[in-house]
């Protein structure tokens, strides 16, 4: 028996995997839009910290959630096919990231993008009606 660790659960136990999964879940889409901002190296690796942070986060939170969803029996096939669907989507994100940059205009802007200029449309659409409605109730 380890005298380090406690005997019975503490919350960092229940609620840490969920809270850690949560934050990194929701801030990994955000990150690849931060290289956009700006092509300054500094910029840049100031940028790189906090994502390898993030990323780290939600791969030790998603490797708990295998381990703790799982049996012991079927615990190796488990972190198999977790692996295997990880390998996979870096290969596919690494084609497909290699194959846009071949065919994307050299200085496009992100909110310039066809599927994104809708959404920047609409969430600014959306901005001034919620400012223009609050405005009026003062």
């Amino acid at each position: 028996m380890d005298p380090t660790q406690p005997t019975d659960p503490c919350e960092t136990e229940t609620s840490g995997p969920k809270a850690l999964l949560s934050i990194t879940g929701f801030t990994v889409p955000f990150l690849p839009m931060l290289y956009l901002v700006s092509t300054n190296f500094g910029f840049l690796l100031v940028v790189n910290f906090p994502g390898g942070v993030i990323w780290a986060g939600l791969a030790l939170g998603l490797q708990n959630y295998v381990f703790d969803s799982v049996g012991p029996e079927d615990r190796a096939k488990a972190i198999a096919l977790y692996s295997t669907v990880n390998a996979v989507g870096w290969s596919v994100g690494a084609l497909l990231g290699s194959w846009l940059v071949e065919r994307m205009p050299r200085r496009q802007l992100l909110w310039q993008l066809p599927l994104v200029k809708p959404l920047t449309q609409l969430v600014t659409w959306s901005l001034s009606k919620s400012r223009l409605g609050a405005g009026q109730l003062r």
